[in-house]
């Protein structure tokens, strides 16, 4: 998925998406419809528009408005890990 076309018309069996761990991680993701929904939080509010616009707070409350507590809950608790994996602390010094 992340591959140029050159490089998969160069090397065709380095590129098999039968094997390939983001086709397999993607596609488990979307096989959990919350799964999807707390993935689309995530791009929508760490996106550069929201971020430097200072709207965090603003769209994830449009966005989560029709949430109840525990649905609430468990997509923050989702968000959290996906921000946390997509941004990870540096290593201490």
């Amino acid at each position: 998925m992340f591959v140029t076309d050159e490089d998969r018309e160069s090397e065709p069996e380095a590129y098999d998406c039968e094997t390939c761990p983001v086709a397999d991680a993607l596609y488990l993701l979307d096989a959990d419809a919350l799964n999807r929904k707390a993935w689309s939080l995530y791009q929508q509010t760490v996106s550069r528009f929201t971020v430097e616009g200072h709207a965090l707070g603003v769209v994830l409350e449009k966005l989560t408005a029709d949430c109840d507590q525990d649905e609430f809950e468990e997509l923050l608790a989702r968000w959290t890990f996906a921000f946390d994996t997509c941004n990870p602390l540096p290593e201490p010094k």
